[in-house]
């Protein structure tokens, strides 16, 4: 129960941002290494400043909401399990 306390309180800090990073990403299926986007194709499609752009990226990859490959030129993103279901109950709670 405190795990999915915790899990909701880390949702509910979320900046509109970072959850339109993260729908954007959802709705684009960049869910793994084989879907993931272009870090400038996701940058193109979200409605950010580069600035805040970059902070929302930085922030859901320290929480484990999306993560970065990189091994090319160009770095790979996607959301993981847990920004998965981070949308999921944004969704369900009718915030997106």
């Amino acid at each position: 129960m405190l795990n999915s306390y915790y899990f909701e309180s880390v949702i509910d800090k979320l900046s509109l941002a970072e959850i339109e990073v993260l729908n954007t990403m959802t709705k684009q299926s960049a869910i793994n290494k084989f879907s993931a986007l272009k870090k400038k194709e996701l940058f193109e499609e979200v409605e950010l400043t580069e600035t805040s752009f970059r902070k929302s990226l930085l922030i859901l990859e320290a929480i484990n909401f999306i993560e970065v490959s990189a091994g090319s030129r160009n770095h790979l993103l996607y959301v993981t399990e847990f920004g998965q279901q981070a949308i999921q109950n944004i969704s369900e709670r009718g915030n997106v």
